[in-house]
């Protein structure tokens, strides 16, 4: 494998030429960049990243921590970030906590490790120590949130409360009122719910806590689902406030012989290719996820560079997309 004295050979130039062109010092006439550039292109020569992070105490790495890999809402999120940071040419580095708080511990622990530039980090909770020695640190640092919490970090927003606030609203007015709603029993996913209730108490309907399902995996959300559809009262509709638990959740409705909508009703967040393509096509609360984890990444990007970004807060919203997964209540 051709070396740094290799390059140097072929441009004709010193040793130290060719680091000051890696190390993208300004000094270095366009000429001579060239030159390095196109021997560097010639030989296959790979830099050492981690010889020049170490000389120049930059790792061209930034963080991120997401609770688990199967929300395709995260990946739309997670492709947004990427972009910006390859923008920059650095490098994305992608930790799975796997919705477990000791796990998380241990990624943010790992990433500071690393050195890494910059981390953006979905929490699993508010009160988490990590937050703590993340406060302690000088990197940026970005909280991904999808509830709108009291957190005092900068932090990257979902309001759900108006997607929520409309699909509730959207039932209403085709006549449902026993409205079943699964939540993610994860912080701060779990906050939906009380979001779900308010807007239930808003529209005068009876808030019934037995039609709330907290899950915690995907197996407790079909098991939460069963009870749902085996009650003599059951409900009307269906709202799934956790996208990466509908494919589970139809499962069981079609498992109980149930047909959507003559059955049930049935509403989602995330905007997903799967949901538009299902039959019938399912009405969603939808966000822009994508354009979401670019205004991450570029938030990180500009800490950086020395803007001071404290108390910047982004909000992306949520909107109601009513497709043919609903119909009027026309009672039993």
């Amino acid at each position: 494998m051709p070396n740094i004295y290799d390059v140097a050979r072929r441009a004709q130039v010193s040793r130290s030429t060719v680091s000051n062109v890696l190390n993208d010092d300004p000094a270095v006439q366009p000429a001579i960049r060239k030159a390095v550039l196109e021997a560097m292109e010639e030989l296959g020569y790979i830099p050492n990243a981690a010889a020049r992070s170490l000389k120049n105490s930059r790792s061209g790495t930034i963080g991120f921590v997401v609770p688990d890999l199967e929300n395709s809402v995260l990946r739309d999120v997670i492709e947004g970030v990427e972009e910006v940071v390859c923008d920059h040419h650095y490098s994305l580095l992608l930790c799975n906590s796997r919705r477990r708080l000791d796990l998380q511990r241990a990624n943010v622990r790992r990433l500071l490790e690393r050195r890494v530039e910059g981390i953006v980090l979905f929490t699993l909770s508010n009160s988490s120590r990590e937050l703590e020695t993340l406060r302690q640190t000088r990197l940026p640092v970005l909280i991904a949130d999808v509830t709108g919490t009291s957190l005092n970090e900068p932090k990257m927003s979902i309001n759900l409360q108006a997607g929520i606030q409309s699909g509730i609203e959207y039932l209403s007015r085709l006549g449902h009122e026993r409205i079943a709603f699964i939540a993610q029993r994860a912080q701060p996913h779990s906050q939906r719910a009380e979001i779900y209730r308010q807007a239930m108490l808003g529209l005068g309907i009876p808030y019934d806590p037995s039609l709330v399902v907290f899950a915690g995996s995907n197996a407790e959300c079909r098991e939460g689902v069963s009870a749902l559809l085996d009650r003599a009262d059951r409900p009307t509709a269906l709202f799934v406030s956790a996208g990466i638990f509908a494919p589970h959740a139809l499962t069981r409705i079609y498992e109980a012989g149930m047909e959507i909508p003559s059955d049930l009703s049935f509403i989602t967040v995330g905007e997903t290719p799967w949901a538009a393509a299902h039959r019938p096509p399912l009405t969603t609360i939808s966000h822009d996820a994508v354009g979401w984890g670019r205004m991450a990444g570029e938030y990180i990007f500009a800490r950086i560079a020395g803007n001071d970004g404290s108390a910047v807060v982004h909000e992306v919203q949520s909107e109601l997309i009513i497709r043919a997964s609903c119909a009027p209540w026309r009672g039993r």
